[in-house]
């Protein structure tokens, strides 16, 4: 799955479309959401939740 901006998505999709091989690419931005959790306390308020440690070592700055 690839996750791309709002304003971009469909522009996205056909570029991805037109550089891939054939098979089956999908766009569903109209079925889905992403939730984006930042800031200095997001680490603090996921760890928690997730059930993992999201400390610098365990998932670096810039970590998907």
């Amino acid at each position: 799955m690839i996750i791309s901006g709002t304003a971009t998505g469909i522009r996205d999709f056909d570029n991805i479309r037109k550089h891939l091989s054939e098979g089956t690419k999908t766009y569903v931005q109209d079925n889905k959401a992403v939730l984006n959790v930042q800031g200095p306390k997001s680490r603090e308020l996921l760890e928690p939740i997730l059930g993992v440690d999201l400390d610098d070592q365990s998932f670096p700055f810039m970590t998907c």
